[in-house]
């Protein structure tokens, strides 16, 4: 869409200032186009992860164990930085475990415990899947030169910050 075009956002908005002329509308037209994104969002990625055989929670997870390393992480850890229930927690790793993704381990620190690692084709499919994301994504922002994508960063980053410090709610 060429700049001045009119869209959905802006018929609503526009409507709105005329009702409102003393409201500016600024903070729904952006919060407006975020909320209209996210299911494409969600769509491109579900793609990206489908293509490497996952599923977007699979993902997240074999992404988890990727990010820590080598050395695994305990069930317990998982359920933490996953924010699921160990009882879901153990659901998935019996899914991802029947599928060769991931292993048990002994935990040689801890012997009345575990360690869940990444297999090698666990490490494929989850290397793959985020070089298809990277890749669907940088498509996805193709319209936006360096500069606009660094500034949009710092923007969302500010708007999380300002949430997670439970300003800007009502």
């Amino acid at each position: 869409m060429a700049m001045g075009d009119d869209d959905d956002v802006d018929i609503v908005i526009d409507a709105w200032a005329a009702a409102l002329p003393d409201v500016d509308f600024a903070p729904l037209d952006v919060v407006s186009r975020l909320r209209r994104l996210v299911p494409h969002l969600q769509e491109v990625r579900r793609v990206s992860f489908a293509a490497s055989k996952l599923r977007p929670w699979e993902f997240e997870f074999l992404s988890m164990l990727r990010q820590h390393g080598a050395e695994g992480m305990t069930p317990s850890m998982l359920a933490a930085r996953l924010h699921v229930t160990s009882g879901n927690l153990a659901s998935q790793l019996d899914r991802l475990a029947a599928r060769s993704l991931v292993v048990r381990q002994k935990n040689a620190a801890d012997g009345r415990s575990k360690i869940v690692v990444l297999t090698t084709l666990g490490r494929q499919r989850v290397d793959e899947a985020m070089r298809r994301l990277v890749a669907d994504e940088n498509a996805m922002l193709s319209g936006l030169s360096r500069d606009q994508i660094s500034v949009l960063i710092e923007s969302l980053r500010v708007i999380g910050a300002t949430l997670e410090r439970g300003e800007g709610r009502g």
